[in-house]
C-alpha cells in the first residue's frame, strides 16, 4: 500500500468503541503508517523521522494515561524541535501567517446566555484559575487548564457553539498583540507531500472519537 492509499483506507476521523480501545487502535493504524512510508518509493526516505514521531505519540498517550499531562505535552512538543529550535514544520506557524498568508488581526469569543450568566467583561473571559478545579476534559485542553478558545469571525464562533439564537448568544473581539506567536495549525486536511507525511500520524492522532460520545 503506498500513502494516497493509505489515505483512502483510512479516513479520519476514526471512531474507537472506548479509552481502551483508542490506545490499540492508534497503536495499529500509527504502525501500519509506519510500513506504509517505508513501502512507499517517493517516501520511504522519511521512515526514520516518521517512526520517531509515531513512537513519542505512543508514548505521550501512554504518560497522559499515566497521570502526567505535562511530560505527555513536553514528549509531542519535542517532536517539532532540534538543538532547542522548532523546526520549519507546514502546520508551525505565526498567528500572521495562518488563513494562506491572510493576518488575523482580530479574533472572537463566543458565548451562550446559560444557568451561569454572563454579566461582566471578565465572565467572556476562560474559566478563572481560582475555579479550575471544576474544568473538564475540551477538544484542546486538559482537566484544570483554563483555556480560551477563539474563532477567526462571529460566523466561526455560532458554528462552534451549535447555532444557538442569536438573542442567547454574546460576544467579544481580541486583538493579537503578539504577530510572533506560535501555533500549531490543524485546521486543513494536508495534501501529499514531504512535510505532511512527515506530521500526518499527528493528525490521525487527533482524529478519534470514542464511539459513546459521539
Amino acid at each position: 500500500m503506498d500513502i494516497i492509499s493509505f489515505h483512502k483506507n483510512y479516513r479520519i476521523p476514526y471512531i474507537s468503541e472506548s479509552d481502551r480501545q483508542f490506545e490499540i487502535d492508534i497503536e495499529d493504524i500509527l504502525s501500519k503508517y509506519i510500513e506504509t512510508v517505508k513501502n512507499d518509493f517517493d517516501y520511504s526516505h522519511l521512515s526514520t523521522e516518521v517512526e520517531s514521531i509515531c513512537t513519542a505519540i505512543i508514548a505521550a498517550i501512554k504518560i497522559y494515561y499515566n497521570g502526567s499531562p505535562k511530560r505527555a505535552y513536553d514528549k509531542i512538543y519535542d517532536c517539532f524541535k532540534q538543538k532547542g529550535k522548532l523546526l520549519n514544520h507546514k502546520i508551525i506557524k505565526t498567528i500572521s501567517e495562518i488563513e494562506d498568508g491572510k493576518e488575523f488581526k482580530s479574533l472572537f469569543r463566543g458565548r451562550c446566555d446559560d444557568a451561569a450568566g454572563v454579566i461582566s467583561r471578565e465572565d467572556m473571559f476562560h474559566m478563572p484559575y481560582s475555579k479550575r478545579t471544576i474544568l473538564p476534559t475540551q477538544r484542546y485542553s486538559l482537566p484544570g487548564c483554563p483555556s480560551l478558545y477563539l474563532g477567526g469571525s462571529l460566523y466561526d464562533c455560532w458554528l462552534e457553539m451549535g447555532k444557538p439564537p442569536y438573542h442567547k448568544m454574546y460576544v467579544c473581539r481580541y486583538e493579537v498583540e503578539n504577530k510572533d506567536l506560535y501555533i500549531l495549525d490543524l485546521a486543513q486536511y494536508p495534501d501529499i507531500s514531504n512535510s505532511d507525511v512527515q506530521i500526518m500520524q499527528l493528525l490521525c492522532g487527533l482524529s478519534f472519537l470514542l464511539a459513546q460520545l459521539k
